[in-house]
């Protein structure tokens, strides 16, 4: 049987709203009811297994909050029964239990504390609270002078210091930097992987397709739809802009049609043409690992004229780069690459077994330079670059030298308005025919 991290079976929480301050202790004293009831959750049940990704989807008001906190343990529910296997972090609302007064060092402790960490384990994950936190002399000012997205950055560091059996994300993540974004899902990613679950709320119907397997969508303080994330999320954007008269939710497909008649290469030509270097463009910590045979030195991206830069536009010409030093005789050498969205979905990635005129082998203390050149057809946002160079043989493939996340590819547009789903930039064309009223 399927081991399961959360186990929900009826849960109920019902608030009481009362009509003035007063209400409160009338009815205590009187013991006639003077509040109304307000039904946040009904009869709710759903279990998680160990390991999976699900997807919390509902309009504001919907008991999503509600139903995160009553498994966190900050709410009690009115009624029902909630299992939970192992430690559970919750980043619920920005700045939950942070003192505002006190320095940043100083609510580290007092939440380490809070989430049942020994002096010990808070001594031992400082450092690398610190170090992901990445709010330098910051961690020592109150925390009144943090802006949203060091406050996240705290708090995420915080939660995430020790792997947590169950996470729990609200939101949180959308008021951060698209580096630190990547760098949470990142971290969330190596979680999932040694069988963290994660519960994850947003109203972005494209994360929770990419990062989720399954979803739930809460309504009206009930399950709506359960399931398969992309189905769900059909569901969701349904209630959303669909016939309210119908919202029995049907599985019905949401269907979209495309009509390029054609591509307008004056427009093309206008992105294409945008080429630059952002000084302030955010990075993340790359992650490196490999054999060690083959050492990666530099990487970079450059345009067709070997300028430096980071930011093109869409359907634009760059090239990604990296120069390498053999550290001994690497026998069928591969040079590869891969682009991911920060959510640390891959789009693309090709490597240099398809190519002609690579060298068969690398010779001990030689250099060398490798240059991908690609076409930017993507979606304005942020991508991050990966690079490597690994060994097929009939033993098997390693990679000899690896770097995850070691740049950052800004894609912009050069249009007024930019109403795209997903990654791609496929320069959709529209056509309108309309017919004469009779």
């Amino acid at each position: 049987m399927t081991e399961h991290s959360i186990v929900i079976s009826g849960i109920s929480k019902v608030f009481k709203r009362y009509n003035s301050p007063w209400g409160r202790i009338v009815e205590w004293l009187t013991n006639i009811q003077r509040h109304e009831p307000v039904i946040a959750l009904n009869d709710i049940s759903l279990t998680v297994p160990r390991g999976v990704a699900l997807g919390l989807l509902g309009v504001n008001g919907a008991g999503k909050s509600t139903l995160l906190k009553i498994i966190a343990g900050v709410v009690a529910p009115s009624a029902g029964e909630v299992h939970v296997a192992g430690r559970v972090a919750a980043l619920l609302e920005l700045g939950l239990g942070f003192h505002q007064d006190f320095t940043g060092r100083q609510n580290i402790t007092i939440a380490a504390q809070m989430m049942g960490f020994s002096v010990y384990e808070t001594q031992q994950a400082l450092p690398d609270i610190e170090h992901f936190a990445a709010i330098g002399d910051y961690i020592d000012q109150p925390v009144r002078t943090y802006s949203s997205g060091m406050q996240m950055r705290l708090a995420f560091s915080v939660a995430t210091a020790i792997r947590p059996d169950v996470l729990i994300v609200d939101e949180a993540l959308s008021v951060g930097d698209a580096a630190f974004q990547r760098k949470c899902f990142r971290r969330i990613a190596e979680f999932q992987a040694q069988g963290t679950s994660l519960l994850f709320v947003s109203h972005d119907t494209e994360v929770i397709k990419k990062l989720c397997s399954a979803a739930v969508l809460i309504h009206d303080g009930g399950i709506l739809s359960e399931g398969l994330a992309a189905k769900v999320c059909d569901d969701y954007e349904n209630l959303l802009f669909g016939d309210r008269s119908k919202i029995a939710i049907q599985n019905a497909e949401i269907k979209r049609s495309l009509s390029n008649n054609g591509k307008d290469n004056e427009a093309l030509a206008a992105r294409a043409a945008v080429q630059l270097s952002d000084p302030n463009m955010p990075m993340v910590e790359a992650k490196q690992y490999g054999s060690g045979e083959v050492s990666i030195d530099k990487v970079w991206l450059q345009s067709t004229s070997n300028t430096p830069i980071n930011t093109v536009g869409s359907g634009g010409e760059f090239q990604w780069c990296f120069t390498l030093t053999a550290n001994s005789d690497v026998e069928h050498p591969v040079f590869s690459m891969m682009i991911k969205t920060v959510e640390g979905v891959a789009i693309f990635g090709t490597d240099s077994a398809q190519f002609p005129n690579v060298p068969k082998r690398l010779v001990a203390t030689s250099c060398h330079t490798v240059s991908f050149s690609l076409h930017a057809n993507l979606a304005p946002g942020y991508y991050f670059m990966n690079c490597g160079v690994r060994m097929d043989k009939p033993s098997g493939t390693r990679f000899v030298a690896r770097h995850v996340d070691c740049g950052v590819l800004r894609v912009i547009s050069n249009t007024d308005t930019t109403a795209l789903i997903g990654s791609a930039e496929l320069s959709a064309q529209l056509s309108v025919t309309s017919e004469p009223n009779n």
